[in-house]
C-alpha cells in the first residue's frame, strides 16, 4: 500500500464556522502537526481533499481507494489526505423560502466551513513551501473544490497540478473578476474532470441554488474565453455516470498520470477523455 497520512482540521469554539487546529490521524488518535513531521516528508507530495458528507472514516476509506488507483496508473507519491468538518446528510438539498435568508442553514454552514478549511489548508501549504516541499498533485472531489480554491486563491504556494473532480462550485467562479479568478495562476496546470451524467450536480446542485446556478463539474467553465490559459477540461461523460465514480475509473487515473508527466493535451479546454 502506498504511503498515506490523514490530517484533519476540526471545529473549535462555539460557532460552527470556527475551525481550529490541524492534526494527524494515527491509529484513531489525533497527533498535532509538528515541524518535524513536515521536515521528514519527502520533497514531493500529493494532497487529496474530500467533498461533502465525508466524516474522517469515510474520507480515509475513499482516500485509500484513490491512492490505490493512482499507484495502479503509475502515479506514486507520498499522499496526504485532508479531512474537514463536511456536514452530515443532505438536509440542505431541498431549499425553502425561509432557508434562503437563514445564515445558519446546513448549506450555509458547510459552505463556510469549506472556505475556512481552505484557509487552514493554505497555512499548511505555506509550511510545506517553507520546508522546501512541493505539492505535485492536489486532487479534490465535489465541494472539496471550494477548499482547494480558497487555499490557492491567495497565491505563494508550491503546487504543480490541480485536479478538481466533479467540482461542486458555480461554473463561473474561475472567470475574470469572479470569486476564485486567481486560483489557477499559482499552479502549472489546473484541470477539471467533469461529467454530464453526474445526477448530483445536474439535479441536486441546481435545486439547492433555486435553479439559478450551474455546477462547474457538469460541462466545465461557463465561458472559456474569460479563463487563465492553464485551465483544461476533461470530459468523462462516457465513463462516469455517478458523482463518486471517478475514483473507480482507470481512465481517470490514467489522465492524472498524463497530467503529472506533462503529456496531457496542452490545448486548453480540450475534451479528451
Amino acid at each position: 500500500m502506498p504511503s498515506l497520512d490523514i490530517i484533519s482540521c476540526r471545529e473549535s469554539g462555539n460557532s460552527p464556522y470556527d475551525l481550529g487546529y490541524l492534526s494527524m490521524m494515527e491509529r484513531g488518535s489525533r497527533i498535532p502537526i509538528t515541524t518535524s513531521y513536515i521536515d521528514n516528508l519527502p520533497e514531493e507530495v500529493g494532497i487529496l481533499i474530500s467533498g461533502y458528507n465525508m466524516p474522517d472514516d469515510r474520507a480515509e476509506d475513499s482516500y485509500c481507494v484513490i491512492v490505490e488507483g493512482m499507484a495502479a496508473a503509475g502515479v506514486n507519491l507520498h499522499w496526504i489526505g485532508f479531512t474537514w468538518p463536511t456536514g452530515k446528510g443532505y438536509s440542505w438539498v431541498v431549499p425553502n423560502i425561509t432557508s434562503w435568508f437563514n445564515k445558519d442553514t446546513e448549506k450555509t454552514v458547510v459552505m463556510g466551513r469549506a472556505s475556512n478549511s481552505g484557509q487552514i489548508l493554505r497555512a499548511f501549504l505555506l509550511l510545506l513551501k517553507q520546508a522546501g516541499k512541493r505539492v505535485v498533485i492536489m486532487q479534490t472531489h465535489s465541494l472539496g473544490a471550494r477548499v482547494a480554491l480558497e487555499a490557492l486563491n491567495g497565491g505563494d504556494v508550491n503546487v504543480d497540478h490541480v485536479i478538481l473532480s466533479a467540482p461542486a462550485v458555480d461554473d463561473d467562479v474561475l472567470q475574470n473578476g469572479k470569486e476564485y479568478s486567481q486560483a489557477a495562476f499559482y499552479c502549472r496546470s489546473f484541470n477539471l474532470a467533469v461529467s454530464k451524467n453526474d445526477s448530483v450536480l445536474t439535479r441536486l446542485y441546481r435545486i439547492t441554488n433555486f435553479g439559478l446556478d450551474r455546477a462547474l463539474g457538469i460541462s466545465g467553465p461557463r465561458n472559456n474565453n474569460l479563463l487563465p490559459p492553464n485551465i483544461r477540461t476533461f470530459d468523462f461523460s462516457n465513463h462516469v455516470k455517478g458523482h463518486s465514480e471517478y475514483r473507480l475509473k482507470p481512465q481517470y487515473f490514467d489522465t492524472i498520470r498524463l497530467i503529472k508527466d506533462g503529456n496531457a493535451p496542452s490545448k486548453p479546454y480540450n475534451l479528451v477523455a
